[in-house]
C-alpha cells in the first residue's frame, strides 16, 4: 500500500511550505510528494527549492509555462506511482492523520474516492467554518443527483487505477473539480465521505463578493451540464457560456454572499488561531 500526493503550485509564496510541511507530518507517510509549479512569476520556485533542499528523497518537483489547474493535476497524477493519490491545493494543509485515515477508509468501503470535512478561515488567526458534507450514501447520492460537490477536492483521495477507469481531469474546462466527481459518479465510481476534518484552508477575502460568487455560480453549473457528456461532446466554456442567462447565476451568487458575511457579522465562524498539528 502506497499514497502518491500531488500539489498545484500558482503564486503560492508563503503558503506552500505549510502545505508540504503537513503532508510530511502524516502518520501514514506518503511514498512521494509530485509538486507542478504551474507558471509561478512570485517566490514559489525558490520556496520549492528550498522545501527540495530539506526532504530530497521525497519531492518531485516540475515546472511548466502556466497551463492551469486541470493540466497541472494531470501532469502530476501521471508521474504518481501509489495505488492511491491524495490531492492538496497550495493553500492547504493536512490534519496530521489525514492519509492514515483516507486509506483506511477507501480499505473498508472498497471505494474508488472519498473525501471529509474541511475547515477554512481568514488570516493568520482565521475564522474557523467546517463543512457540513453528508456522510451516508442516500445523502451522497442525493447531492450528486443535483449536481452539488460530495465532498471537498481540498480532502479527495483517489485510488489511482480509476484515473484509466473513468477518466482524468478535463482540460480548458471550469470547476475541473466539481466535474470530476460527478462525471466519476456517473460512469460508476463508489464515493464515500468521512465526518472527520481532514484538511484546513485558507479563505481569501476577495472570496466574500458578488463578482467572484457569480463566476463560481457558472462555473458550478457548467460542470454539472457537462459531466455527463462523452469526452467528445463537451463545449468549451465560452461557446457554452453564451447561450446562458446571467440572472439565476447572480441571484444564487447574492444569496451566498449574504449567507458568508451574516454568518461572519453573528459568529457562527470562531476566532481561533489554526491548530499546530
Amino acid at each position: 500500500m502506497s499514497v502518491s500526493v500531488v500539489i498545484g503550485v500558482f503564486n503560492g509564496e508563503g503558503l506552500i511550505t505549510r502545505c508540504v510541511e503537513s503532508v510530511m507530518a502524516q502518520t501514514l507517510q506518503p511514498s512521494e510528494i509530485i509538486i507542478v509549479n504551474d507558471g509561478s512569476s512570485d517566490g514559489s520556485l525558490a520556496e520549492l527549492r528550498l522545501l527540495e533542499s530539506r526532504f530530497p528523497d521525497m519531492l518531485d518537483i516540475r515546472s511548466q509555462k502556466n497551463k492551469g489547474v486541470a493540466a497541472v493535476l494531470n501532469s502530476a497524477v501521471a508521474r504518481c506511482s501509489g495505488e492511491y493519490v491524495a490531492n492538496a491545493d497550495q493553500d492547504d494543509f493536512f490534519t496530521a492523520d489525514r492519509l492514515e485515515k483516507s486509506v483506511a477508509l477507501l480499505q473498508e468501503t472498497n471505494a474508488d474516492m472519498m473525501g471529509g470535512q474541511l475547515v477554512g478561515g481568514l488570516g493568520e488567526r482565521l475564522l474557523l467554518l467546517k463543512s457540513r458534507f453528508a456522510t451516508d450514501p442516500e445523502s451522497i447520492a442525493d447531492a450528486i443527483a443535483h449536481g452539488f460537490d460530495p465532498l471537498p477536492h481540498a480532502t479527495m483521495m483517489v485510488r489511482r487505477d480509476g484515473f484509466e477507469r473513468f477518466g482524468g481531469y478535463r482540460l480548458n474546462r471550469r470547476a475541473e473539480d466539481l466535474e470530476i466527481m460527478l462525471r466519476w459518479a456517473h460512469r460508476g465510481a463508489k464515493i464515500v465521505v468521512s465526518p472527520d476534518v481532514l484538511a484546513y484552508y485558507t479563505l481569501r477575502r476577495e472570496h466574500v463578493s458578488l463578482n467572484v460568487q457569480t463566476r463560481w455560480m457558472l462555473y458550478t453549473q457548467y460542470a454539472r451540464d457537462v459531466a455527463c457528456l462523452p469526452d467528445d461532446e463537451v463545449p468549451d466554456f465560452g461557446r457554452w457560456f453564451s447561450t446562458q442567462p446571467m440572472g439565476p447565476a447572480r441571484r444564487e451568487a447574492r444569496r451566498r454572499v449574504f449567507r458568508m458575511s451574516a454568518r461572519l457579522a453573528l459568529g457562527t465562524l470562531t476566532r481561533s488561531s489554526m491548530p499546530s498539528d
